[in-house]
């Protein structure tokens, strides 16, 4: 456990100039390289593109979302009003992903054209035998490094999830720690019912987002290796990052707005 969170907690600030310069490096350097195609992952029908990275944002929310809830309940001390606030960021992530995947789909049919000259639509141009030349931005990149971001941001909340229950087991303390003093026992029993209840299950889906956030990294690899231009995976990488930059270090501080991954009414971290 120690080594998974040292793995996916790593500092965000870092994985993003990581990403950023593999992005530029290794897409530039394929776009002159003449990369062996035979693997079977670099095949656009092996199983972890068709079954995992098609459905990608499905599985993020299979798995974080249920993360953030029950994380939630346990320090907000199952504040049903807080706990919505921070599943809602999921929510505003969701509407961030399809928005921008709509939009690409736009550039990509706006900007291109058909070998087939006499084909003017995407559609009719591949229906054809035709092959409609655009701007096609890496939803790939995109969808990877953006799930990425947000679960390493989502997840710093199992930082110190031991720390947590240390804290609300020393309550009772003749001097107790300042982030309890302001509950009564009976939440602080609660809560340490719900730290004990919970968190097999907390943990169990922490070990899976470090598993699908592996599998997203690897593919990620395999994309700007082998797919896309330099330039159609520089904009997909950049949005990612943007959307990321906007509601994790510009929004979610702001008093008027879901709040940061951890804001309840235990300050453990």
């Amino acid at each position: 456990m120690h080594l998974l969170k040292k793995y996916v907690l790593f500092p965000i600030e870092k994985k993003v100039l990581i990403f950023s310069l593999w992005v530029l490096v290794a897409s530039f350097a394929a776009d002159f390289a003449n990369l062996p195609r035979h693997y079977y992952f670099v095949r656009k029908d092996n199983i972890f593109n068709v079954f995992f990275v098609k459905w990608g944002w499905a599985w993020l929310l299979v798995f974080l979302g249920p993360f953030v809830w029950y994380s939630a309940q346990v320090y907000t001390i199952n504040n049903r009003s807080m706990m919505n606030r921070h599943c809602s960021r999921l929510a505003i992530a969701t509407v961030i992903w399809y928005l921008c995947v709509a939009a690409f789909v736009r550039v990509q049919r706006y900007t291109g054209f058909c070998t087939k000259t006499s084909h003017e639509s995407l559609e009719m141009c591949v229906s054809n035998g035709g092959r409609w030349v655009s701007f096609d931005i890496s939803g790939h990149c995109f969808l990877l490094i953006y799930s990425c971001l947000l679960i390493s941001e989502e997840l710093v909340v199992f930082r110190k999830w031991d720390n947590l229950k240390k804290l609300l087991e020393q309550a009772s303390d003749a001097s107790p720690p300042p982030q309890v003093t302001h509950l009564s026992m009976e939440s602080v029993e609660y809560c340490l019912m719900l730290h004990r209840e919970l968190t097999p299950r907390i943990r169990a889906l922490f070990i899976c987002n470090c598993l699908l956030n592996l599998l997203w990294e690897f593919m990620l690899v395999v994309t700007t290796l082998y797919y896309h231009s330099f330039a159609q995976k520089f904009v997909g990488a950049a949005i990612a990052i943007g959307c990321w930059f906007f509601t994790y270090r510009v929004w979610y501080p702001l008093p008027c707005s879901p709040g940061q991954p951890g804001f309840g009414a235990l300050n453990y971290q």
